[in-house]
């Protein structure tokens, strides 16, 4: 479908972003006011940092591939949701530098298989152990952790339905948490709200396969990644790990379900 021919809100990349960006404020808020007092300021400085990247991308050197502004800040507020509230926040800050440099050399956010977001909660949750930080998280009560869950989910509902986020692989990543939680009874309550947030990252089209097929089973296998490091006690921020490894599958992923191959090996 051309842009032309697009509801007015989907017609420009800076329109999307706004969109998903006023989808995600209301949890963010829900989520500062339930279970992290501090989220709003890491927020700012996660904001501030990518920001700050970003022009210094654009301006290393001629032609230099940035990120669009509004989904640069989608990404740096989705990572200040995920970064556990007990932890420092210059090292996710940090960390979203180097995500954004990463992209950069791989050739911006069209061609990067990596949510800026999910890389840099990678990096982070990997550094953070080697500082003397622990990540576990604090006690979250069930109740207040699912609110906020819900926001999450109903705001990626909202946009799904207006077609701005693509709903399967969202439901893909999300059944295999659930089967895990009917097996063993429980997950921890921060895990509810990590998997919302993460519903935002793997429903962006940006940096999933170009195939449904092919997005359904990298949410499919990310979900089946975080239930399994959940259920084995890692702590929530992981989910960065399995979102990141789940894009370095991309790749094989879309070799396997595009037409073409199929084409292909239909005819041998």
């Amino acid at each position: 479908m051309t842009a032309p021919a697009l509801p007015a809100w989907r017609r420009t990349p800076a329109r999307r972003s706004a969109f998903l960006l006023a989808a995600a404020l209301p949890a963010l808020a829900w989520q500062t006011a339930r279970l992290d007092p501090a989220l709003a300021a890491r927020a700012g400085l996660l904001g501030l940092a990518a920001l700050a990247a970003d022009t210094a991308i654009r301006h290393s050197a001629r032609n230099a591939v940035g990120v669009e502004p509004l989904h640069l800040l989608l990404h740096a507020l989705l990572l200040a949701a995920l970064w556990p509230p007990g932890a420092p926040p210059w090292i996710p800050a940090a960390c979203l530098v180097l995500a954004l440099a990463c992209a950069r050399l791989l050739g911006g956010a069209a061609n990067n298989p990596f949510a800026p977001a999910a890389l840099a909660l990678a990096l982070a949750a990997g550094l953070a152990p080697m500082l003397g930080h622990e990540l576990a998280p604090g006690r979250l009560l069930l109740p207040s952790a699912m609110q906020v869950a819900g926001l999450w989910l109903a705001g990626a509902l909202a946009l799904g339905a207006l077609g701005l986020l693509r709903l399967a692989p969202a439901l893909a990543f999300a059944l295999p948490l659930a089967f895990a939680w009917f097996i063993v009874g429980e997950l921890p309550a921060a895990a509810l709200v990590a998997a919302a947030v993460a519903t935002f990252l793997l429903a962006d089209p940006r940096h999933l396969p170009a195939t449904p097929s092919g997005r359904i089973a990298l949410a499919a296998l990310a979900g089946a990644g975080c239930a399994i490091v959940w259920l084995r006690g890692a702590p929530p921020a992981t989910i960065g790990a399995v979102l990141v490894l789940g894009g370095a599958l991309t790749p094989w992923i879309e070799d396997l379900t595009l037409p073409a191959r199929a084409a292909r090996k239909a005819a041998t």
